[in-house]
């Protein structure tokens, strides 16, 4: 995309960023914008005069943008660096987003009308009483606040519209707990967490973790002919599954066994070693956010791993927005 395509989405967000909802085409515009010029000119470090100024230098010159913007003074050299970072994290966070949302799933919309009633018939589900599962009588106390996951700072959003995947998760996970052919498998499922119940909510993760993690690792377009399906946890333990498949399971798991919905998110982080975006389960216990992963056989702290960079998280009250460093702000 050229800076000219850029121009009118970084005019855009620039103005709705304050307004409700201006997030989300804040986020489409970072996602969209790879260009160093382009960067500058979202944060407002550089006015279009001048940078289209520096781009006439630079193809006339041949020389880089970046240095013209800071040896005609247009820019300091910070600033200049701290877009490189940014550079670098848009384009690794832009393609991690990718492989679980279209970048068009960031631009405000109505959902589907079979999305909307999924989740609104979700949000009346208690999957500990359908399962017959006592925890969902506990109590957990109130939160006093989310520790910062993977050192990241976190922005809230109500609106899950965008995230058609996740409330259609739900709504085919209702319909099959009603379907004969799923009923040997989540009579299984119950039976095996059920032996869980009554645990500390550490103790409890930690169980589900080490159940779950024993299914088969398998991609989605093996099972599902998709590149990206995200699957109810009776499919999954018929079929195995992919990260956020790992990731859903041990969510639903623990909100059977009475765990609010406000200590789990599914968290979608950059995997630094392998190069490649992948989902865990957060898990908001006394003592710390804990991490639950297929990759690992044992939970750990989430202030115990750098191995992952957050992108958001989620669950099924809102969606968290993660920056670090010199990423969006």
């Amino acid at each position: 995309m050229s800076l000219i395509d850029n121009t009118d989405l970084v005019r855009s967000a620039r103005r709705s960023s304050n307004k409700k909802g201006g997030i989300l085409q804040l986020i489409k515009a970072y996602f969209a914008t790879n260009r160093i010029g382009d960067l500058l000119l979202l944060e407002g470090k550089i006015d279009e005069a001048g940078l289209e100024h520096a781009l006439v230098l630079a193809r006339t010159q041949n020389r880089r943008v970046g240095q013209v913007l800071v040896d005609e003074r247009l820019i300091r050299r910070h600033d200049l660096y701290a877009a490189l970072g940014k550079q670098w994290g848009v384009r690794t966070l832009a393609w991690g987003v990718t492989m679980f949302m279209s970048v068009g799933a960031f631009a405000p919309r109505q959902a589907r009308a079979d999305d909307r009633a999924g989740y609104t018939t979700s949000e009346t589900l208690t999957v500990a009483s359908n399962m017959g599962l006592p925890g969902g009588a506990r109590s957990f106390k109130p939160l006093s606040h989310y520790p910062a996951l993977f050192g990241s700072s976190e922005k809230r959003s109500g609106d899950l519209s965008a995230f058609t995947k996740w409330t259609a998760m739900f709504s085919r996970y209702e319909q099959q707990m009603n379907q004969v052919a799923m009923k040997a498998t989540l009579a299984s499922w119950k039976a095996e967490i059920a032996d869980y119940n009554g645990a500390s909510l550490k103790a409890m993760a930690d169980d589900v973790n080490d159940y779950l993690n024993r299914v088969e690792y398998i991609d989605d377009k093996d099972n599902y002919g998709r590149s990206d399906y995200w699957a109810t946890p009776a499919e999954f333990l018929r079929n195995g599954g992919d990260c956020e498949d790992y990731a859903i399971a041990k969510y639903m798991s623990l909100k059977a066994l009475g765990v609010p919905e406000e200590r789990l998110r599914i968290a979608i982080v950059h995997d630094r070693i392998k190069g490649i975006p992948h989902a865990v389960l957060i898990v908001y216990a006394d003592e710390g956010a804990l991490v639950l992963d297929n990759q690992n056989k044992r939970m750990e702290f989430a202030a115990d791993i750098s191995r992952y960079k957050p992108i958001f998280s989620i669950n099924r009250n809102g969606w968290w927005l993660h920056s670090t460093g010199a990423n969006m702000q």
